[in-house]
């Protein structure tokens, strides 16, 4: 948590420099190991392009990004790891379709004037969080009258209001343009030369596990087809 700490004042800066004058090995190890398994798994859902059932996960990763994106200390632990060109190409895939990019491109808060406070099921569950208090607007949760019953019940209409603000917080992140990058020109994200893998070890490997899903539905019709009726 030393990384998410404010550093504004000189005397905050002296604080960090002495707790970091001797590392702790067990902790070092442990965030190593802590960031193997969350890029990995990144990696896995990240592939998944076009799949909506992904979408909350994205949107809570992209909150989660969006507040490392103001603590350059921790960025520079998750930075280097993350799959940026798999989300630039993720994103890319549900800028399809979008015909109004002011929503996105503006650095206020996406809220449509016919709900401005839709509040999604994964809202309730990231409410209060450390990390999300440069995400919602003060008042997000103020006139919330849903019963408990209702908040984590998933609606058609929540993918338009999710796909908008995890573009929207794509554009935020893509700000200073050191791993994600957004053309406002073009409406198009990229990434760093840094991060910038070959576009065809991602599509080999999304083709290979097409493969193998697609045989494995066709072994599972075979057995089905040989118990008989």
């Amino acid at each position: 948590m030393k990384a998410f700490k404010q550093q504004d004042s000189g005397e905050q800066q002296d604080q960090v420099m002495e707790d970091s004058g001797a590392p702790d090995i067990a902790a070092r190890t442990q965030l190593v190991d802590a960031l193997f398994l969350v890029n990995g798994t990144h990696d896995i859902v990240l592939r998944r392009f076009g799949d909506p059932n992904i979408l909350p996960n994205l949107h809570v990763t992209l909150v989660f990004l969006f507040h490392v994106s103001f603590y350059s200390e921790a960025k520079g632990h998750l930075d280097p790891g993350f799959p940026w060109k798999l989300l630039s190409e993720m994103l890319n895939t549900l800028l399809m379709g979008v015909q109004e990019y002011s929503w996105i491109e503006n650095e206020r808060f996406p809220q449509s004037e016919r709900d401005p406070h839709r509040i999604l099921p994964e809202d309730y569950a990231m409410r209060s969080l450390l990390w999300v208090d440069k995400y919602f607007p003060s008042d997000w949760f103020s006139n919330d009258k849903s019963d408990d019953d209702e908040k984590f019940m998933e609606l058609p209409s929540n993918y338009e209001e999710r796909r908008t603000r995890t573009l929207w917080l794509g554009v935020q992140i893509a700000r200073d343009g050191d791993c994600l990058q957004y053309d406002r020109e073009k409406h198009r994200f990229s990434v760093s030369p840094n991060f910038n893998m070959e576009i065809m070890e991602i599509d080999m490997e999304i083709d290979m596990k097409i493969d193998i899903e697609i045989d494995m539905e066709i072994d599972m019709e075979a057995v089905d087809n040989c118990e008989g009726p």
